[in-house]
């Protein structure tokens, strides 16, 4: 195992206070062995900022509050200053290399987003968090650049519904006007067909609501007359007379029920 020997003067100590001092050191000596692992794995990993400061770190550990001697007990030489400053020098070229990538992309992802291609940008800002996941500027962009589509994206959804509502409206107002001509026309069943369809789409439409009763109303009268009729030719023998009455009853009215209940017995009779 590798080890640091921190070498402290302890005359004029007292026993209490150079246990304290030696658990201090031991401390240190844990801190400075956790950086340099870490420091190592991440420089292999090829994360190099995290390499950097874990690095860092363990200098700042070994020169605080303590005379560090790096003799090297185990007879390597992992553990020298020159060797961690060596590492460290290693990586200076890697993160100057990475770091200019990294201010191309934000500078390039910045005038995307300043023109208003959000989606674009963040993909630039995607790249700089993966070299450099805690980078402060791309993480703001990239909330930035994604509120942005989302609100795009709101005003597109609400621009695609009001342009249905307004197609939905033309298309209702049309039906109205085509079943207010059958109407004039004299044409009930289509216009009550038309009006029906326009009160399916929107149920509140009173005007139409008004003419479907109208015309409901009537049709209902004309059914009840022709299925009167229709009885009338029956009981003198005309059948057939009887029958088409009734089916034009059942034409008018679809759910009269008492031409329907006429109709079934005339042909029963027939058969």
């Amino acid at each position: 195992m590798l080890a640091v020997i921190f070498v402290f003067g302890f005359a004029g100590c007292g026993a209490g206070a150079r246990r304290e001092l030696i658990t201090d050191i031991e401390v240190k000596q844990d801190k400075v062995l956790e950086y340099y692992n870490l420091g190592v794995y991440h420089h292999r990993e090829g994360d190099y900022l995290e390499a950097r400061r874990y690095f860092q770190e363990m200098l700042m550990v070994m020169g605080v509050d303590a005379n560090v001697d790096f003799e090297d007990i185990s007879e390597r030489e992992d553990y020298r200053e020159e060797i961690v400053r060596e590492y460290i020098s290693r990586l200076e070229p890697k993160l100057l290399e990475r770091s200019s990538s990294i201010k191309m992309q934000l500078e390039r992802g910045r005038a995307l987003y300043d023109a208003g291609h959000y989606r674009t940008a963040l993909e630039y800002f995607a790249n700089i968090l993966v070299m450099y996941p805690s980078h402060t500027e791309a993480i703001e962009y990239s909330l930035l650049a994604r509120r942005r589509l989302r609100e795009e994206e709101e005003r597109i959804e609400e621009e695609r519904a009001r342009r249905e509502a307004e197609r939905q409206e033309r298309e209702i107002s049309e039906l109205y006007e085509t079943g207010l001509r059958m109407y004039e026309e004299g044409n009930l069943v289509r216009a009550r067909e038309e009006l029906e369809e326009v009160l399916r789409r929107d149920p509140q439409y009173r005007e139409a609501e008004e003419y479907y009763s109208e015309i409901g109303e009537i049709l209902q009268d004309t059914a009840d007359s022709k299925y009167r009729r229709g009885l009338e030719e029956y009981s003198a023998g005309q059948v057939e007379n009887a029958i088409s009455l009734w089916k034009e009853a059942l034409r008018l009215v679809p759910g009269h029920s008492r031409s329907h209940r006429a109709l079934e017995r005339a042909r029963m009779r027939l058969e």
